[in-house]
């Protein structure tokens, strides 16, 4: 753990590594707060990521509080963000934010919607093609009937009846397979989201240790 020096200059001397645990979000910067925790707690205000109350040369060393640094970073579109912060020799604070972007849940909004919006045409153009079928056997039945009455009308009330039931069986099993299509699709998107998410997590973690320990060596 590093220690402040003793001195009236109030640098801190030697490495410490602290996690922030808060982001408040401020127009188009972020603002980080955190709490040193070590021997002695130090107070560090400044305007960017690299320069550390100022340059007044005033004693940074305060009774407690948090360390503000606000780095003047803005990803277009972070889904959450961590950052690490290295303090060295003279007080020189070197942050190193990791911003995970991942695929939004609007993702998956969009696939449903496609869906819903494939299954109402598909039903729209079913339910045409059996109202034209009906429309079409009753002109056959009006011109036949004048000949064979009963055994047409028979006939086509049979037919009329196989169409339906024809028509309903195929609306079902569209309806279902397309249901099983959104639960198959909406799984897929979101384990793919949940994946990369990870993935990027821990690839970015690891370049962040790695440029920590740099740092640190």
């Amino acid at each position: 753990m590093a220690e402040a020096d003793a001195g009236t200059s109030g640098l801190v001397m030697g490495p410490c590594i602290v996690e922030i645990d808060r982001i408040v979000i401020r127009d188009v910067q972020y603002q980080f707060e955190v709490n040193l925790r070590r021997n002695e707690e130090v107070n560090f205000q400044g305007s960017s990521a690299n320069s550390v109350g100022g340059d007044s040369g005033q004693d940074r060393r305060t009774d407690g509080g948090d360390n503000h640094i606000m780095p003047t970073f803005s990803p277009k579109s972070p889904r959450y963000a961590k950052a690490v912060v290295v303090v060295g020799e003279g007080g020189v604070v070197v942050v190193v934010v990791v911003v995970v972007v991942v695929v939004e849940v609007v993702v998956v909004v969009l696939v449903v919607v496609v869906v819903v919006v494939v299954v109402v045409v598909v039903v729209v153009v079913v339910v045409v093609v059996v109202v034209v079928v009906v429309v079409v056997l009753v002109v056959v039945v009006v011109v036949v009937v004048k000949v064979v009455v009963v055994v047409l009308v028979v006939v086509v009330v049979v037919l009329v009846v196989v169409v339906v039931v024809v028509v309903v069986v195929v609306v079902v099993v569209v309806v279902v397979v397309v249901v099983v299509v959104v639960v198959v699709v909406v799984v897929v998107v979101v384990v793919v989201v949940v994946v990369v998410e990870v993935v990027v997590v821990v690839e970015v973690k690891l370049k962040v240790k790695g440029a920590v320990y740099s740092l640190l060596r």
